[in-house]
Order: C-alpha cells, then structure tokens, then sequence
C-alpha cells in the first residue's frame, strides 16, 4: 500500500516547487518568453506550456484505472496539440492556468483514499500507480523549473530537499525504464552514493537493454558520491559526472576505466 506519508511530503513539495515555478514565469519579460529552452525543440512558452498539460492527462490516466480499464497513455500528437492551445493563452494566461492545474491536481490526487493511491494507470513506461503519478508530477515540476533558469543563463540548480525525496522513485522505478524503452545498457555495475548519507546508496547492474538496480550498498565497478541534486541531474541528462567532479560535487572511486563508460550505458531520457 501507498506510504501515507510520502504522498503527504510529495504533495507538500509539489504546491511549492508549483507555486514557485509560476511566480518565476509571471516575473519573466515577454522577450524571456520566446527565448529557446535547454530542451529543444522547446522555447520557455512552450516548457511552460508542457508542465500546464499534464495535469488532465494524469488525473485521465488513475480515471482509467480507477473505472478499471486497461486504457491508453495519451497520444503524442494530443500532447503537441494541448501543448500550442496552452501557449496560445498569452504570458499571464499560462501563469493562471499554471497555478489553477497546480492547485487541482493537489485536490484531486490528495483525495484519494489509500487503496486509490495503488491504483494503476497507463503511462508510456507501462502501468503506474496514482502514487507514482504524484511524485513524477513533482519531478517535472523540479526538473523543468531548474530548465526554465538555466535557459535564461542563471543557476539551473534542483532543490536539495526534493532531489533527495525524488531519487528512489527515480533511480528505482525511471531510470531502468528509460534503459528499456531506449535499448542502451550494456555491461557495468556501478553504486550512486549521496553525500554525508552513509544508507543513502543504490547499486546499478547494466545489462543488454536492461537495468537492475538494488538499494543499499554493494560491490560495483565504479562509485560516484555526489550531493542529491547532483545524482538527479546526471542521471535525468542534465550535467556530466565528469562536469560535477569537475566543480567538486562528485568523487569517483574503484575503477576510472568503468566511470568513463557510464554515460554510454545511460544517456538519461
């Protein structure tokens, strides 16, 4: 069963990192607006416009589930299509919708009962739990706010409280799907430690298009240890391992060989 807890503690990081996210679009120029986002083909309008959509389509999803149906993940050209609708509704519109969606999807997903929250619904990695839906709602929220700062030049930055709330979800249930769906992998085991966390660790055994990975310390090939927003970025395509050494968030240890073939394994979403 759903921990009752978590889906409290994401939800409350979701209204802020929601609310956040808006105000720094309502105090962006209209010429921010238009500029190109670091994830083409995207501009800032249009990122915005993207994190706006997903909340009908998560709410349809668990509906699905709910009613019992095996169901669909909403089509890609729907997505598009919502998407420009959105974008179209002019700078402080977007903002409006924004803050609107946020607040729904807080009502409506903080109203399910326990047993709802284990509820499945279709997503394009496969079947997912409104409890999931939750989280990954937060980590778009997270992840594309840092987007939207780093596309007008300033510090692309997730916050440590919710990158760390977000990496078993992520390392645990995404990562190995995204593996999967894109065919990489290969043959590595590596173990992604946080900072000043001695139980915070996960052990990753690539396979040929597979992904296991085991929380908890293990032998690996190569160990990076970095701060929580650090691990998230590198993993979710953001930054390189080799970038955060670099800047001196990041340690290697055991084999340097295996480290350099890491991003090759994994090349994030």
């Amino acid at each position: 069963m759903a921990d009752a807890a978590r889906v409290r503690e994401a939800l409350r990081l979701h209204a802020r990192e929601g609310e956040a996210f808006a105000s720094d679009l309502a105090a962006l120029s209209e010429e921010e607006w238009e500029t190109p986002s670091t994830c083409p083909p995207w501009t800032v309008r249009l990122l915005a416009a993207h994190v706006a959509r997903q909340v009908d389509s998560y709410i349809n999803s668990v509906e699905q589930g709910l009613r019992g149906e095996e169901g669909a993940p909403e089509p890609r050209d729907q997505r598009a299509r919502i998407m420009a609708e959105i974008a179209a509704r002019g700078s402080a519109g977007i903002v409006a919708y924004l803050r609107e969606t946020n607040d729904t999807f807080t009502g409506w997903f903080g109203g399910l009962s326990p047993e709802q929250l284990d509820t499945a619904g279709p997503h394009s990695h496969g079947p997912r739990t409104a409890a999931w839906f939750i989280e990954m709602r937060l980590a778009e929220m997270a992840f594309h706010r840092a987007d939207l700062h780093q596309s007008l030049g300033r510090d692309g930055e997730l916050d440590q409280q919710a990158a760390r709330f977000l990496l078993p979800m992520l390392l645990e249930m995404n990562v190995p799907a995204i593996v999967r769906r894109d065919k990489t992998g290969g043959e590595g085991t590596y173990a992604l430690a946080v900072r000043g966390e001695p139980g915070a660790v996960w052990r990753l055994a690539f396979g040929p298009g597979s992904l296991d990975v085991t929380p908890g310390a293990g032998d690996a090939d190569a160990t990076f240890e970095a701060d929580a927003s650090g691990i998230a970025r590198m993993m979710y395509g953001r930054v390189t391992w080799q970038e955060l050494e670099k800047d001196g968030r990041l340690s290697v240890s055991g084999s340097r060989e295996a480290a350099e073939q890491f991003h090759t394994l994994f090349r994030g979403p």
